[in-house]
């Protein structure tokens, strides 16, 4: 069974082909669509290396993963706000 990379989903960046989310989980393991963990919210995953970097609510608007960032941290409390542009995750200002 051939393991396909999952891609960001870029269908709501902004002009400049930025998404901003929540990132709330790193793990080695992949995640199934629909997992729990999602809290029932729209989700996007990045690989990096052995690693996969979840995230929730993206959005080309940054209020969007802002207004749901500490209902998310009723569950992960060590949730942050990235900015991903180019399959590259950085933090958001103070979001951490």
């Amino acid at each position: 069974e051939a393991e396909k990379k999952e891609e960001a989903q870029m269908s709501v960046p902004d002009k400049d082909g930025t998404v901003y989310a929540v990132q709330f989980l790193v793990s080695s393991k992949k995640l199934k669509e629909g997992d729990e963990k999602f809290l029932g919210m729209e989700s996007m995953s990045l690989q990096s290396g052995a690693l996969y970097k979840y995230f929730l609510c993206p959005s080309g608007d940054v209020s969007i993963p802002l207004s749901k960032l500490e209902q998310i941290r009723q569950n992960y409390p060590d949730a942050f706000i990235v900015k991903i542009k180019e399959g590259v995750a950085t933090i958001y200002k103070n979001s951490k």
